[in-house]
Parts: structure tokens; sequence; C-alpha cells
């Protein structure tokens, strides 16, 4: 599977992005179920706000990351929150191949310093 995910990184940034929709479901559901009219908290609203304040920040971190190897600002993830099409510009963004060369943020990470050298075929 790692093989894959070396030849074909924007696979690996699907999987990243389904990841994230998977969490935001997963915590729309938690959030629905745990939601009771006679009390307005419990231990699962409780640990719903816990977990999503954890995972929020790393969120967007790994998403500005990816937009950044684009080439785009990172303000760009704010785009999601457009109706209707927010997301899919969203996602169409992240699936681009990253920027040839350096741009303002630093280095192409396929091609940088720390990048993963080819794996020769089998």
């Amino acid at each position: 599977m790692e093989l894959f995910f070396r030849q074909n990184p924007a696979a690996g940034l699907l999987v990243v992005y389904a990841g994230q929709w998977r969490l935001r479901i997963f915590l729309a559901m938690l959030a629905i179920l745990t939601t009771q009219p006679h009390s307005s908290f419990n231990f699962f609203n409780i640990l719903y706000y816990i977990f999503a304040f954890l995972v929020i920040i790393p969120s967007i971190a790994v998403s500005v990351r990816r937009l950044h190897d684009t080439g785009r600002s990172g303000w760009w993830w704010f785009i999601q929150f457009v109706p209707l099409v927010g997301s899919f510009v969203l996602l169409y963004f992240l699936c681009l191949d990253s920027q040839p060369g350096e741009n303002k943020w630093g280095a192409n990470p396929k091609t940088g310093a720390g990048a993963v050298a080819p794996v020769e075929a089998w």
C-alpha cells in the first residue's frame, strides 16, 4: 500500500480529505445522538467538545500546508464555507499536484529536503 501512495501522491491526499469528511460526519452524528432535551451537558457532549477541539487544529494545519504546496495562500481554506461549491473547490485545490520548484512557502515536498526517494519498479 505504501508503494501505491509513493507513486500516486494525489491518492494519499484524497484519503486525507476523505478522512476529514468522515470525521466531520462522525462528529455531527455524535452531536445529534448526544443532544438530549432535558440536559444541556452530559458526559458525551463533553467528550464531543474535547475531541472536536483536539482534532480541528491539526485538520486545518494539514489543509493549509497542502494549499501552500500547490502555491496558494492558506486563506483559501475558508472557501469551503461557500454554499454548494466551496467544498468541491477546496477538494480540487487539495488534489492538484504540488508546484514545481520552490514557492514563497518553501521547497516542493516531493523534491525538496526530506523528500522520499522514488521507488523503482519491482
